[in-house]
């Protein structure tokens, strides 16, 4: 049967041309009708075969994907959606030009409520859900690169190093990393929602079709649940090696509590955080700043969850120890409160809580040397203190 297909386009050229003859033969409504119909049915299949073809070109997009990210408007976003869109401007036209367009005694096929409608409707429908199938596939496909070697781990914490952090790779395999794609495609989804599927909606307006308004909203959730499906893969990849690394980093060399003498600077587990924090919060800003606040947030509760923990399972605290973790743990709050939300602020208080209360000689101390800490840092807490990067 799908070799018949491509010639439903012939078929109805012809039996138009021998409607219009019988209609100059003057013939009774009623024979009239029944050929009316079968045109009718042959536009209706004509419709739904093209609508079928766009949907198999929209499904094999990702062998066209090159992570170029040219999309002003939208930074982090992909030409994959004007890919798109050139399908269906190409699909209209097509429609038009063939069975769309009525003639002689032919009905508007895509009139309100009608099977012409409901056709177009589903079809763009599923065209869109194939289209952001293609975005899934891309972010859930790791190169073999990336499968073989897997991440790069630091011999000392086990943490990603910078190589990974900056999407650096073996220049035989793929020049943009597993990471950068998936925010490219965590980009393309948030694009999708917020833009570009009203967009498509628009060139069916301007080709003075019905605008399928629920086949676009439905895609639009569609969308929408990917993106918070490529969010949540996003943020445990990053966060579970960066909070994985606070507690051996914090007891590195047997350290102690309770055995602390002398504070002068904050313990490497909180230089060692926000630096991955920073590691990461450049990573995306390099991609899509929009994309900062959605993924930063639940991995600054995560860490600070693990820190609240961690200071609850201390038994005894020297005084210089308690002054110790109260520093630690205020710069590393402070410096991310711009990304904390409410758990995340509600863990950094208990963590605190759980310590020592401060003596009256030691709170100046504490501030002292906070503030001492920040500024030797300034560069890498810049990046956490700007509210609305650009």
């Amino acid at each position: 049967m799908n070799q018949f297909l491509q010639w439903l386009p012939n078929c109805l050229r012809f039996v138009r041309i021998c409607y219009a003859s019988l209609i100059r033969l003057d013939l009774p409504s009623e024979v009239l009708d029944i050929v009316q119909k079968l045109i009718d049915e042959i536009r209706l299949n004509c419709l739904a075969t093209i609508l079928k073809k766009a949907i198999d070109r929209t499904g094999n997009l990702g062998k066209k994907e090159t992570w170029a990210m040219d999309v002003p408007e939208f930074p982090g976003a992909t030409l994959l959606p004007s890919l798109l869109e050139e399908i269906i401007r190409e699909t209209l036209e097509e429609c038009q030009s063939t069975c769309l367009t009525p003639e002689v005694r032919e009905n508007e096929l895509l009139e309100a409520h009608s099977e012409g409608q409901r056709e177009m409707s589903q079809r763009l429908r599923e065209i869109l859900d194939a289209f952001c199938g293609v975005i899934e596939d891309l972010a859930l496909n790791r190169d073999d690169e990336e499968s073989r070697r897997g991440p790069i781990i630091s011999q000392v914490i086990g943490f990603p190093t910078s190589a990974a952090i900056n999407g650096a790779v073996d220049d035989k395999f793929s020049v943009i990393s597993w990471e950068q794609k998936i925010l490219c495609c965590l980009a393309n989804c948030s694009y999708c929602s917020k833009i570009f599927f009203t967009h498509i909606g628009n060139i069916f307006g301007r080709f003075d079709y019905p605008i399928p308004k629920l086949a676009i909203e439905s895609s639009r959730t569609t969308a929408n649940t990917l993106f918070s499906t490529l969010l949540d893969m996003y943020v445990e990849h990053k966060s579970d090696p960066l909070v994985g690394t606070i507690e051996p980093s914090m007891y590195i060399s047997r350290f102690q509590w309770d055995s602390v003498v002398r504070v002068e600077r904050v313990r490497p587990y909180a230089y060692e955080c926000i630096d991955n924090l920073a590691g990461v919060y450049s990573e995306i800003l390099s991609i899509s700043p929009s994309l900062l606040r959605p993924i930063l947030e639940p991995i600054v509760q995560t860490v600070a969850e693990e820190l609240a923990r961690l200071m609850t399972c201390v038994q005894k605290f020297s005084p210089a120890g308690a002054l110790q973790a109260h520093v630690d743990i205020s710069l590393i709050r402070d410096a991310l409160k711009l990304y904390s939300n409410a758990t995340a602020k509600s863990h950094f208080t208990e963590a605190l809580e759980v310590l020592p209360a401060l003596s009256d000689k030691d709170i100046p101390k504490a501030e002292e040397v906070l503030h001492k800490v920040k500024q030797s840092m300034k560069l890498q807490l810049l990046c956490f203190s700007i509210a609305n990067p650009v």
